[in-house]
């Protein structure tokens, strides 16, 4: 099922029937939330809420087709703006809390397409993950296989430009401002950026080579970072922006997914067929609690 919290991940409530959730995005205050399912025929759509996830419904013309399935989605605080990745599919946009989406010509990838693009589905450009700046203004794509990054500073809107080299990414996050953004590459480094996401980014030296599944920056200053993985992972925590030294937090566990607060304070990790873990002392606590 899908199950929210309101109490800082102390308890958690279900609010959707059973499926195989794979990701979603909530915004600043709780009160928007999109959320999506592992691809089947009667899963395809996005779900949103606007009620802090008492209630959720899907969102109708969402449904994609072929072979792309949703795969990641960010937005804005007020979560007014939002962008989603569609893998082996499109860059969708909506301008309105969600209820409508386009993939239109605006959005374009250099050297891939100058039009819309909603029938790639190539494995170069199974977009994994995006992250995005509280007002929309910088936005991060990362595809997985031999993909690249991608990084845009309009919004959203016109030339996504590809940075670093090509290489398995998994995950990307960034502060509020967007100026500090980290990102994952499957069996490979943990790599930073510190300049809005152009230019080079630079590779952690350790921890590196584990299956990373997830990453997370604190909004507020992009200062607390955490990092996940799984194939039995350690938890691994910076204050240091991303750069210098990730500390080995938790017993290893099939870690997939981890999300911080705006201040890095309150962290939550979540294990595979396992528990949900919650840590209030921005990931700094040994043991996380169950």
């Amino acid at each position: 099922q899908l199950y929210v919290s309101s109490d800082y991940g102390q308890s958690w409530m279900p609010r959707r029937g059973l499926g195989t959730w794979l990701g979603g995005a909530v915004s600043a205050t709780g009160a928007v939330m999109t959320v999506f399912l592992t691809p089947t025929a009667a899963t395809a759509a996005l779900i949103r809420s606007t009620d802090y996830g008492t209630t959720f419904s899907d969102i109708s013309g969402t449904a994609l087709t072929g072979s792309a399935y949703w795969r990641s989605v960010a937005m804005t605080n007020s979560g007014a703006v939002q962008t989603a990745l569609a893998y082996g599919g499109s860059i969708y946009r909506s301008a309105d809390t969600g209820v409508t989406w386009d993939a239109s010509a605006t959005v374009d990838v250099v050297g891939i397409l100058s039009t819309a693009f909603s029938s790639v589905v190539s494995p170069t450009y199974a977009w994994k993950s995006i992250a995005m700046s509280a007002d929309a203004k910088y936005q991060t794509g990362v595809v997985g296989g031999s993909g690249q990054i991608y990084v845009n500073s309009n919004y959203g809107r016109e030339t996504w430009t590809a940075v670093e080299s090509a290489r398995n990414w998994v995950a990307v996050a960034m502060s509020a401002d967007g100026k500090y953004q980290s990102a994952v590459v499957t069996s490979g480094a943990i790599y930073y950026n510190i300049n809005f996401g152009t230019g080079s980014w630079t590779a952690v030296s350790s921890p590196t080579g584990l299956t990373w599944t997830n990453i997370a920056v604190s909004s507020a200053s992009g200062q607390y970072q955490t990092v996940v993985g799984n194939g039995a992972t350690n938890i691994y925590v910076n204050s240091n922006y991303g750069g210098g030294t990730w500390t080995s937090k938790e017993s290893a566990r099939n870690w997939y997914g981890v999300a911080i607060s705006s201040t890095g304070q309150y962290q939550t990790a979540i294990n595979r067929s396992g528990f949900i873990y919650i840590d209030a002392s921005f990931g700094a606590a040994g043991s996380w609690t169950p």
